[in-house]
């Protein structure tokens, strides 16, 4: 039997169809409505909206640049943090405002797409129907009732009306309204990449309902006539497409460059390849089957362990027999092959071949766009079927009616679910108690609220079902129990996280800061310095590497890696601090009061700062007027070596360094034959890190009689020496005495 449905160009709006509109709306704000009452969810919502400060901060400058630069958290998609910010700017973090955005949009979405399907095939009642199953039905509050979610509803939002602007165009091939439909195919690729597969959709509608392409004609290339206009050749047809598959591309190579530049993870082996191919042959069934049979819906599905062959091998079937049968009645029930293919083909990017951040096996969310298809296939099958035997048309309406109040009961049900974290992670371990990732999530729910022994249950049954592969749980466990106190059980699974991820920054920070307090300094070294090697701008790895120094007493090195932390972060005022105590220590009380005075300017209730800086600047005074008298004391006896020597560590001791260095000459040619002189000078040029220098008159030193051998190994000016091969062939010279 052939479909009656043709493209219908001069469909305009009625009153029937506005009140169609208005009551698919009406209804669909109705069953989401309590949506205003929930929070933020701790999965996801927290990196796309509640702890991302970008975001937060509402439209802003820089707010823009982080939208359309790459973020680290999420793909490419400037206009969906536009609309997060947006947001931000309207209702700050009030949860339920976002929600609303979210359930707004998703009965925009099915009005618009009763347009759409209405105006390309003049079918009032199952265009509504299709719209109605769209707005209703259960696997699709994830994408509504989840605000993070907002890049799902607004790309589709957009696909719905390139959709809408393709059937302007296709009525009247005007460069404008080209244009338009090319625009708003750009702004949902700039809300999720996965519009991609929007081109070869339009390439279905043309087949039907849009009747510009035919079986008998495909491959004539012939223009033919239609209901207006003279249509287009395939050639032309496909030829339209081409800008827009251009497109498509250059988002997917932008999206990929992003995920990379951005630090995004891409998973290359936390499902295996063979795992993946596998399920990418059962997730289209699976889907099929939460369509058709919608329960045990969750916001989560962790991968299996392994796919059974019959699985595979009956999916497959399944789907060749399907799409086989979907070919044969191509020409008598159009609708069947394109609902089909358009189910297959919108499902194709998110079929988990290529995976990225914590992929799931199957999603509902993913199903928002392929499930139309579905939806299309069915009502047109229905009414075709119901025609064919003769049905009273109340029959068929009224079973439909009936479908769709046990959707929307169950759908209401289903949102009530996304009401908070609790509800929502422990309806997720209902319907799968192995579902790791709620067990992870309730787990740090619990931690929160300081409920620990809870907690414990779920973090550790997170990490059973994950194994001991998973950092994120191992970190999890670690922050359970140190907010317990159980310094052993925390150190153990900061140091598991450190033997599958040897560069994890949360469990080498950790660890550095436990082994440091414990005084266990190589290895607090070890795993601040790890900090460096994943970022050699780590101001926080510089900082505890600089106090570890500091502890070893090698101030040198502790002043010129605190130095170094505050290169990367001049608000630190802890660490203006901690270098000021070290730089007093080197005798450098001048500099010593410039970080005091900074860290109290940044922290003004630092009194350890404010004390030191009192102390500094009475030790400066103090040293200064010594100075200034030793000065005066060897103006008068200019040849006095005990002054010269005094005067010496005066000018050290005040980091006038190249003074000191005069002085001490001045000692070298008035005792030319006491090694002292040439030691001091061979400790001011290692302290300056002029290496060469140093090692000359440190050998000139052990020529003239040095032979202290515990000053050589304990002192810390000659600590940037003692690596040296140079230096330790020099010390091997030296002869204690005795």
């Amino acid at each position: 039997m052939k479909t009656k449905d043709k493209a219908n160009p001069t469909a305009t709006p009625s009153r029937r169809s506005l009140i169609i509109v208005l009551c698919i709306i009406t209804i669909t704000l109705a069953v989401y409505a309590q949506v205003w009452d929930h929070r933020f969810i701790s999965f996801d919502d927290n990196d796309y909206i509640y702890q991302n400060e970008q975001v937060k901060a509402g439209f802003t400058r820089q707010g823009l640049l982080y939208a359309l630069g790459f973020s680290e958290v999420a793909y490419w998609h400037p206009v969906t943090w536009l609309s997060h910010q947006l947001d931000c700017e309207l209702f700050g973090l009030n949860a339920g405002m976002h929600h609303l955005v979210n359930a707004l949009f998703h009965a925009a979405n099915a009005a618009v797409a009763f347009l759409v399907l209405w105006r390309m095939t003049g079918a009032t009642w199952r265009s509504a129907f299709v719209a109605a199953l769209f707005a209703l039905h259960p696997v699709n509050v994830d994408t509504v009732a989840w605000a993070a979610e907002r890049k799902n509803v607004l790309s589709t939002f957009f696909w719905l009306l390139t959709m809408l602007a393709y059937h302007r165009y296709v009525t009247d091939r005007r460069l404008s309204r080209y244009v338009l439909l090319a625009c708003m195919f750009i702004l949902g690729l700039l809300s999720k990449p996965m519009l991609v597969t929007l081109p070869f959709v339009l390439l279905l509608l043309d087949y039907w309902p849009l009747g510009r392409v035919t079986l008998s004609e495909a491959g004539t290339g012939n223009a033919r006539k239609g209901t207006g206009p003279e249509t287009p050749s395939l050639s032309r047809i496909v030829g339209e497409k081409i800008p827009l598959f251009a497109v498509s591309l250059a988002v997917i190579a932008v999206s990929t460059m992003a995920l990379k530049s951005g630090g995004f993870h891409i998973s290359t082996d936390e499902v295996p390849m063979g795992l993946r191919l596998a399920h990418a042959v059962v997730s289209p069934v699976l889907y099929l089957a939460k369509i058709l049979w919608p329960s045990g819906l969750t916001f989560y599905y962790p991968y299996p362990e392994a796919v059974p062959v019959w699985q595979v091998a009956g999916a497959g079937l399944l789907i060749i027999m399907a799409s086989g049968l979907a070919l044969a009645l191509a020409r008598r029930a159009p609708y069947l092959v394109v609902g089909w293919l358009w189910f297959l083909g919108t499902l194709v990017p998110v079929s988990g071949i290529m995976q990225g951040g914590l992929w799931p096996a199957i999603a509902e969310r993913w199903a928002y766009v392929p499930a139309v298809g579905l939806f299309i296939a069915g009502v047109w099958g229905v009414h075709a079927l119901s025609e064919g035997r003769g049905w009273d048309r109340r029959i068929p309406a009224a079973a439909g009616m009936a479908v769709l109040v046990v959707l929307a009961l169950i759908t209401y049900r289903q949102v009530g679910y996304w009401q908070d974290n609790v509800t929502l992670y422990t309806h997720a371990l209902r319907v799968n108690n192995e579902n790791f990732v709620a067990h992870a999530n309730l787990g740090n729910v619990y931690l929160e609220e300081k409920r620990f022994h809870e907690a414990e249950k779920h973090l550790l049954e997170a990490l059973r079902i994950k194994h001991y592969t998973d950092p994120r749980r191992l970190n999890n466990l670690a922050k359970l129990y140190s907010d317990m106190g159980d310094t052993e059980k925390m150190m153990h699974y900061y140091s598991e996280t450190v033997r599958y991820v040897r560069l994890d920054r949360e469990a080498n920070y950790n660890l550095g800061i436990l082994y440091a307090q414990r005084n266990d300094l190589d290895r607090a070294e070890l795993h601040f310095s790890r900090l460096l090697e994943a970022n050699p701008k780590d101001a926080e790895a510089y900082f505890n590497l600089g106090i570890v120094a500091a502890k070893r007493g090698d101030r040198d090195r502790a002043a010129r890696l605190l130095t170094k932390a505050l290169e990367y972060n001049p608000e630190d005022a802890e660490a203006h601090y901690s270098l000021g105590v070290v730089l007093m220590n080197l005798g450098r009380s001048r500099d010593a009061v410039s970080h005091f005075t900074r860290s109290l300017e940044i922290d003004p209730g630092n009194e350890k700062a404010r004390a030191s800086l009192q102390a500094a600047r009475q030790y400066a005074d103090r040293l200064d007027a010594d100075t200034s008298r030793l000065e005066q004391a060897v103006e008068r006896d200019p040849r006095n070596p005990a002054l010269l020597l005094k005067l010496a560590v005066a000018y050290t001791m005040a980091d006038r360094t190249d003074r000191a260095l005069d002085v001490l000459h001045r000692i070298v040619e008035v005792r030319p034959a006491d090694p002292a002189g040439y030691y001091n000078i061979a400790c001011i040029h290692a302290r300056r890190a002029e290496r060469p220098d140093a090692l000359r008159w440190l050998e000139k030193a052990v020529d003239k009689g040095f032979a202290d051998v515990d000053m050589l190994d304990k002192d810390p000016d000659l600590a940037p020496l003692r690596g040296d091969p140079e230096y330790a062939r020099i010390r091997a010279r030296v002869k204690p005495k005795g």
